[in-house]
């Protein structure tokens, strides 16, 4: 158990325990001594694009709705579906692709990634403990034919 451990730690820190004395005999005492091992939560704060909340992400989605285009080269083959596209918000506010998880056809993920670079430096980075962090994202960007 991890109780057991920290106490054991806590105790490891505190000088050698001699034994209780009367008159030069060793004698029984009992000692109580309280530790107080408070849980304290990860303080963090998620990645923010431009002026939204923190775990809102829907000027992020508005963003990107306003600028994917269907490639009109697919027009003729009807290629549609769900592009996949894993990036990253670095600690300046920059943004990397990670990885295309799924993708119909390269030029909808091509798309996909030159808007996602595009917020590069739009970002406010994650925080861990009020330090910059890196973050991923995973984000999907559906293409359908009307």
């Amino acid at each position: 158990n991890g109780h057991w451990s920290l106490l054991r730690t806590a105790l490891a820190g505190i000088d050698s325990f001699q034994p209780a004395t009367e008159r030069g005999e060793k004698v029984p005492y009992r000692q109580t001594m309280e530790y107080n091992f408070a849980y304290i939560p990860e303080v963090t704060t998620p990645a923010c694009f431009k002026k939204s909340e923190p775990n809102d992400l829907t000027v992020f989605e508005k963003y990107i709705a306003k600028r994917v285009e269907y490639p009109g080269e697919l027009r003729p083959w009807g290629v549609s579906g769900r592009v996949i596209i894993v990036f990253i918000v670095n600690t300046d506010g920059s943004v990397e692709i990670d990885k295309v998880l799924e993708s119909p056809h390269p030029k909808m993920s091509y798309r996909v990634k030159k808007i996602i670079l595009s917020t590069s430096g739009k970002w406010i980075p994650a925080l861990y403990f009020g330090a910059p962090v890196r973050q991923k994202f995973v984000l999907p960007v559906d293409f359908r034919l009307r």
